[in-house]
Formats: C-alpha cells, sequence, structure tokens
C-alpha cells in the first residue's frame, strides 16, 4: 500500500466516487459536515478552479427558489383538500402534505446552512472542508466575476 492509500480511508460517496482522506474525515466531524453536505456541496456549488468548490448565495437562491414555488403549491392543495373534503380522508391528506412540506422546508434549511462553505477536491479525494471567511469570499467573488 503506497502512503497515499494509506492516508485514505475506505469511504466513498454513493454519488459523487470520493475517496475522503483522513485530514478531510476529521476535518468534517470538527466542522459539523456529513457526507450529504460535502455531495449537496458537489452537486450545486461553483467550481472556482480545478479544486474548489463553493456554495455561493446565488447557488443556494437558484436551488431553493423551486423548493419554495414547490411549499406554495402544496400549501393550497392542502387548503383546498381542508375545504372541499372533511372527517378522516381530508385529515390523511393534509397530514401527508404537511409531512412533505416540512420535508421540503428541511431541505431549504440545510442548504442556508451550507451557504458559503468550500470544498477542496484533489482528483477524486476529498481534501478538505470548510466555511469561507469574509475576506476570503470577497477574494473569490473578484475570481468568479
Amino acid at each position: 500500500m503506497t502512503p497515499k492509500e494509506a492516508d485514505m480511508t475506505n469511504k466513498v460517496f454513493a454519488d459523487l466516487h470520493f475517496f475522503i482522506t483522513k485530514h478531510a474525515q476529521t476535518r468534517m466531524q470538527q466542522r459539523s459536515f456529513s457526507e450529504a453536505d460535502i455531495a449537496t456541496i458537489d452537486q450545486c456549488g461553483t467550481v472556482i478552479n480545478d479544486w474548489e468548490i463553493l456554495l455561493t448565495n446565488k447557488d443556494v437562491e437558484r436551488e431553493t427558489s423551486p423548493i419554495r414555488n414547490q411549499i406554495k403549491s402544496l400549501q393550497r392543495r392542502a387548503d383546498k383538500a381542508r375545504v372541499k373534503l372533511c372527517g378522516t380522508r381530508a385529515k390523511n391528506i393534509t397530514r401527508e402534505m404537511h409531512a412533505d412540506i416540512a420535508t421540503l422546508r428541511q431541505q431549504i434549511a440545510n442548504l442556508e446552512r451550507l451557504r458559503n462553505c468550500k470544498i477542496v477536491v484533489e482528483g477524486n479525494r476529498l481534501v478538505t472542508c470548510y466555511n469561507c471567511s469574509k475576506s476570503e469570499l470577497k477574494r473569490i467573488s473578484r475570481i468568479i466575476n
């Protein structure tokens, strides 16, 4: 086993096929990042250069906008179902819709929490992940724009 292979854990993302280095695993634990958070940043974030991916404000707004529209639609349907139907059937339908709305709101909260978070990837290895400081965001905005 080479030193680079020894530095990697056996974890591989189902979606992304990233190897997580021991350093990245430690940083993920310290900074409360889950594998799903890393996948979200990778899928929705802006590529800054070959090895950095940042979840910007624009990315979060782009991803949350359709979710917010879906919540509004579900709320309207739940209100109509409550008016049209009565009894346990109406309660069951509105309960299911409200559960869906709660799930969608949790997705929005997760995206909001990951705003301005960055991952550093080298090839197929996750090197580290962290929340960007204001000065770093300013530097990155010059690169992106």
